[in-house]
Protein backbone atom coordinates (compact mmCIF):
# COMPACT_ATOMS: atom_id res chain seq x y z
CA UNK A 1 0.00 0.00 0.00
CA UNK A 2 1.08 3.67 -0.63
CA UNK A 3 1.39 6.26 2.34
CA UNK A 4 1.10 9.91 0.70
CA UNK A 5 2.23 11.03 3.85
CA UNK A 6 5.46 9.06 4.24
CA UNK A 7 5.17 8.85 -0.29
CA UNK A 8 6.48 4.86 0.49
CA UNK A 9 4.92 1.42 0.29
CA UNK A 10 4.92 -0.52 3.29
CA UNK A 11 2.51 -2.78 4.65
CA UNK A 12 -0.88 -1.96 6.95
CA UNK A 13 -0.02 -0.85 10.12
CA UNK A 14 -0.12 0.78 13.30
CA UNK A 15 -0.25 1.74 16.84
CA UNK A 16 -2.28 -0.43 19.60
CA UNK A 17 -5.20 1.00 20.70
CA UNK A 18 -5.94 1.20 24.75
CA UNK A 19 -6.52 -2.62 26.00
CA UNK A 20 -5.61 -3.87 22.45
CA UNK A 21 -3.57 -6.55 21.79
CA UNK A 22 -1.69 -7.11 18.52
CA UNK A 23 -3.78 -9.45 16.68
CA UNK A 24 -6.88 -7.19 17.22
CA UNK A 25 -4.90 -4.51 16.20
CA UNK A 26 -3.51 -5.41 12.85
CA UNK A 27 -6.84 -6.24 11.68
CA UNK A 28 -8.61 -3.55 13.13
CA UNK A 29 -5.27 -1.33 10.80
CA UNK A 30 -5.65 -3.89 7.54
CA UNK A 31 -9.65 -2.61 7.40
CA UNK A 32 -8.87 0.99 8.17
CA UNK A 33 -5.89 1.12 5.79
CA UNK A 34 -6.93 -1.34 2.87
CA UNK A 35 -11.03 -1.06 3.55
CA UNK A 36 -11.09 -5.38 3.52
CA UNK A 37 -11.67 -7.28 6.52
CA UNK A 38 -8.88 -10.24 7.07
CA UNK A 39 -8.65 -13.28 9.27
CA UNK A 40 -4.81 -13.42 10.59
CA UNK A 41 -3.06 -16.54 9.81
CA UNK A 42 0.70 -17.52 10.17
CA UNK A 43 2.72 -14.95 12.33
CA UNK A 44 5.49 -13.23 9.83
CA UNK A 45 8.95 -11.96 11.82
CA UNK A 46 8.89 -9.10 13.87
CA UNK A 47 10.13 -5.96 13.05
CA UNK A 48 12.21 -3.65 15.21
CA UNK A 49 13.80 -0.59 13.98
CA UNK A 50 14.72 3.24 15.25
CA UNK A 51 12.52 6.12 13.91
CA UNK A 52 13.91 9.98 14.28
CA UNK A 53 10.87 12.14 15.21
CA UNK A 54 12.21 15.63 15.81
CA UNK A 55 14.57 15.82 18.01
CA UNK A 56 14.16 12.37 19.40
CA UNK A 57 14.79 8.42 18.02
CA UNK A 58 11.94 5.90 18.93
CA UNK A 59 12.05 2.19 19.20
CA UNK A 60 9.36 0.67 17.16
CA UNK A 61 8.44 -3.19 17.39
CA UNK A 62 5.93 -4.69 14.78
CA UNK A 63 4.15 -7.62 14.66
CA UNK A 64 3.03 -9.70 11.19
CA UNK A 65 0.75 -11.93 10.14
CA UNK A 66 0.03 -13.72 7.36
CA UNK A 67 -3.50 -13.07 6.55
CA UNK A 68 -6.96 -13.92 4.55
CA UNK A 69 -9.32 -11.35 3.15
CA UNK A 70 -12.66 -12.41 4.54
CA UNK A 71 -14.68 -9.15 3.43
CA UNK A 72 -15.12 -5.63 2.83
CA UNK A 73 -15.00 -3.59 -0.24
CA UNK A 74 -11.44 -2.61 -0.53
CA UNK A 75 -12.41 1.38 -0.29
CA UNK A 76 -9.82 3.16 0.98
CA UNK A 77 -10.83 4.53 4.49
CA UNK A 78 -7.83 7.08 5.26
CA UNK A 79 -3.90 7.13 5.12
CA UNK A 80 -3.79 5.16 1.73
CA UNK A 81 -4.12 6.22 -1.33
CA UNK A 82 -3.39 3.57 -3.60
CA UNK A 83 -3.45 -0.86 -2.53
CA UNK A 84 -1.43 -2.63 -5.18
CA UNK A 85 -1.36 -7.20 -5.50
CA UNK A 86 1.64 -7.58 -6.75
CA UNK A 87 3.23 -11.28 -7.59
CA UNK A 88 6.36 -11.30 -5.14
CA UNK A 89 9.36 -10.36 -7.51
CA UNK A 90 7.20 -7.02 -7.96
CA UNK A 91 6.22 -6.55 -4.53
CA UNK A 92 9.54 -6.60 -3.19
CA UNK A 93 10.94 -4.15 -5.62
CA UNK A 94 7.91 -1.78 -4.82
CA UNK A 95 8.57 -1.95 -1.06
CA UNK A 96 10.32 1.13 0.26
CA UNK A 97 11.87 -0.56 3.29
CA UNK A 98 14.25 -3.35 3.57
CA UNK A 99 12.62 -4.56 6.72
CA UNK A 100 9.55 -5.15 4.91
CA UNK A 101 10.75 -7.74 2.44
CA UNK A 102 11.23 -9.62 5.53
CA UNK A 103 8.35 -9.90 5.66
CA UNK A 104 7.55 -10.78 1.99
CA UNK A 105 10.21 -13.46 2.09
CA UNK A 106 8.54 -15.05 5.01
CA UNK A 107 5.26 -14.97 3.37
CA UNK A 108 7.25 -16.70 0.11
CA UNK A 109 8.66 -19.29 2.37
CA UNK A 110 5.89 -20.13 4.01
CA UNK A 111 3.68 -20.36 0.57
CA UNK A 112 5.95 -22.53 -0.77
CA UNK A 113 5.85 -25.44 2.19
CA UNK A 114 2.09 -25.26 1.98
CA UNK A 115 2.09 -23.18 5.53
CA UNK A 116 0.03 -20.30 4.78
CA UNK A 117 -3.43 -22.40 4.98
CA UNK A 118 -2.93 -23.80 8.57
CA UNK A 119 -5.56 -23.42 11.64
CA UNK A 120 -4.43 -22.19 14.72
CA UNK A 121 -5.69 -24.69 18.28
CA UNK A 122 -4.53 -23.23 21.04
CA UNK A 123 -5.36 -24.45 24.71
CA UNK A 124 -5.38 -23.19 27.67
CA UNK A 125 -5.92 -24.34 31.14
CA UNK A 126 -6.84 -22.29 34.19
CA UNK A 127 -4.68 -23.75 37.29
CA UNK A 128 -7.29 -21.36 39.51
CA UNK A 129 -10.76 -22.74 39.93
CA UNK A 130 -12.75 -24.14 42.19
CA UNK A 131 -11.30 -26.88 43.98
CA UNK A 132 -12.12 -30.37 42.60
CA UNK A 133 -13.44 -31.74 45.50
CA UNK A 134 -16.21 -28.90 46.42
CA UNK A 135 -17.47 -28.94 43.02
CA UNK A 136 -20.63 -30.89 42.97
CA UNK A 137 -21.68 -29.12 39.84
CA UNK A 138 -21.31 -31.99 36.31
CA UNK A 139 -18.35 -32.50 34.31
CA UNK A 140 -14.84 -30.99 35.62
CA UNK A 141 -14.31 -29.31 32.44
CA UNK A 142 -17.92 -26.81 34.02
CA UNK A 143 -15.55 -25.99 36.58
CA UNK A 144 -15.61 -22.37 37.13
CA UNK A 145 -12.87 -20.23 38.51
CA UNK A 146 -11.99 -19.19 41.42
CA UNK A 147 -12.51 -15.57 43.03
CA UNK A 148 -8.41 -14.84 42.30
CA UNK A 149 -8.79 -16.64 38.59
CA UNK A 150 -11.20 -14.66 37.90
CA UNK A 151 -9.48 -11.36 38.79
CA UNK A 152 -6.45 -12.68 37.05
CA UNK A 153 -8.53 -13.29 33.76
CA UNK A 154 -10.39 -10.10 33.96
CA UNK A 155 -6.55 -8.89 34.29
CA UNK A 156 -5.12 -10.67 31.59
CA UNK A 157 -7.48 -9.82 29.25
CA UNK A 158 -7.06 -6.23 29.87
CA UNK A 159 -3.31 -6.43 28.40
Amino acid sequence: MHRPQYDDWSWPKGKLDRGEDSAAAAEREAFEETGYRVRLGLPLPLSNYQMVKGSRSLSKRVEYWAATVVGGSGQLLHEVDEVKWLKPEKARARLTYQRDREQLDALVAADAEDMLDVWTFVVVRHALAVNRKDWKGGPDMLRPLNAVGKRRSKSSSRS
